[in-house]
């Protein structure tokens, strides 16, 4: 039978023993969760990531080209004009430009990676009857007018701050409103270099 010195003795050297299995017993469930995660892509975390900011892909703009300025210019038909002024040769990307334009590879689907700038405006129909704008036309400065494709949401308020509908007709545009519009320049083509050091887009419109 132990003596109970040797039983305390026993229970107090245990007693010690059970921080350091607790600690070897952490590090062996953090090793575990370590290992899981890498295999799950951190449970998930880098997929969600991706799936926001899209995922790395080919080199799209291999000599760092910018997309110098995007500038938008009107026509008008009819018996009156000027009713956009912020549409006459006026700069759509303001500050922002010059900047790289971004690459981006969908995670899903069958879409192939673009490269691409998101720039926003807003107009206001100065006229006192409403008008038709038509969708906008792009060019781009270089040897391949036609590299870069434009995609324009339309229409944000400070009743209704979205931009939900995507502009593939002429619209009616309201006299005296005001709307924001979201735009999307990109192509699927790899930039060519330019000697200008970038790109300057050019949004053209017509409206009666």
């Amino acid at each position: 039978m132990a003596s109970p010195h040797g039983r305390l003795h026993a229970l107090g050297r245990r007693a010690r023993e059970r921080p350091l299995l607790l600690i070897v017993g952490l590090a062996c469930a953090a090793a575990v969760l370590v290992e899981v995660g890498a295999f799950t892509g951190l449970f998930g975390l880098v997929n969600l990531l991706e799936g926001s900011h899209g995922a790395a892909g080919p080199d799209l703009n291999p000599y760092h080209e910018r997309i110098l300025q995007i500038t938008s210019n009107i026509t008008y038909y009819g018996s009156t004009s000027g009713y956009f002024p912020a549409l006459s040769g006026v700069s759509l990307c303001g500050r922002a430009c010059p900047a790289l334009p971004r690459v981006w590879t969908p995670t899903q689907g069958s879409l192939p990676p673009e490269v691409g700038i998101f720039f926003w405006f807003n107009l206001t129909n100065t006229a006192t009857t409403d008008v038709n704008l038509s969708v906008p036309a792009l060019t781009t400065s270089g040897p391949v007018p036609t590299l870069f494709y434009l995609e324009t949401y339309c229409c944000y308020t400070k009743a209704a701050p979205q931009y939900d509908e995507l502009i593939d007709s002429t619209i009616v545009f309201t006299a005296g409103h005001e709307f924001g519009f979201e735009g999307y320049a990109f192509t699927t083509i790899p930039l060519p270099a330019v000697a200008a050091g970038g790109y300057t887009l050019y949004v053209n419109y017509t409206s009666n």
